[in-house]
């Protein structure tokens, strides 16, 4: 049990590792242009793809923006260049992780489960159950029988769960690196250097969102801003 569980980790760890490889589902478009920054917004929809799983959409409308900056200036998109309420990091970050916690007890009472029935069967082969009893009293073997099945859940529950809590806190930290990789940060702006483009994924809560924005660009160096309203 404690190996299948690694090697479904170690294969969700490949999964996440390979995100970036994945194709992205995009919905609709927009293309707006406005001096030297081109801007490419699109929806995002599910597809196999850890950046776009049910679990985040079911929170969130996950935007791609790509901004291409064709002048010799260069630019950057802060906090307040977002007429939308994007979500910060962190908080998608708690959607986007993985953890194997719950199943821990259910496969330690499942164990159990099965050692109580091998116990208690009357299949040729697994009678020590009945032979036991002979032994010792059948009032005595039948209180003894839900302490062994606690021990063994117990134990494997805390092996299989130590593995897996060590394995999904690994996953966990390969998620991070690709939503930090691919999505905005509020906390740092984004620069879109001059001759370059920038590809990065906002997220922002359903109930909050509106198909209606504005971004705001500014100007290194020059007290000028450029604004691309985006209507999807």
């Amino acid at each position: 049990m404690k190996k299948l569980l690694i090697v479904a980790l170690l294969a969700w760890a490949n999964v996440v590792q390979a995100a970036e490889a994945k194709q992205l589902k995009i919905g609709q478009s927009v293309t707006l242009q406005s001096g030297d920054i081109i801007l490419n917004i699109s929806t995002l929809e599910h597809a196999k793809n850890p950046l776009t799983s049910k679990r985040l959409l079911g929170c969130y409308q996950p935007l791609l923006l790509e901004i291409k900056n064709t002048g010799t200036a260069d630019y950057l998109l802060t906090e307040d260049g977002y007429s939308l309420p994007l979500t910060p990091l962190k908080c998608v970050a708690k959607k986007y992780k993985t953890t194997f916690s719950a199943l821990f007890p259910l496969v330690g009472l499942g164990a159990g489960a099965v050692v109580g029935l091998l116990l208690r069967s009357p299949i040729p082969g697994v009678q020590f159950g009945y032979q036991a009893s002979a032994a010792v009293g059948a009032a005595a073997f039948n209180m003894l029988i839900p302490l062994i099945t606690a021990g063994v859940g117990l134990t494997v529950g805390l092996v299989v769960g130590g593995a897996g809590a060590i394995r999904s806190s690994k996953v966990n930290k390969k998620k991070r690196k690709v939503l930090a990789k691919h999505a905005i940060d509020l906390r740092k702006p984004l620069e879109i250097k001059a001759g370059t483009t920038v590809q990065k994924i906002m997220y922002i809560r359903k109930k909050k969102f509106t198909p209606q924005f504005t971004l705001t660009l500014e100007k290194m160096g020059e007290a000028k801003t450029i604004e691309l309203n985006a209507s999807l």
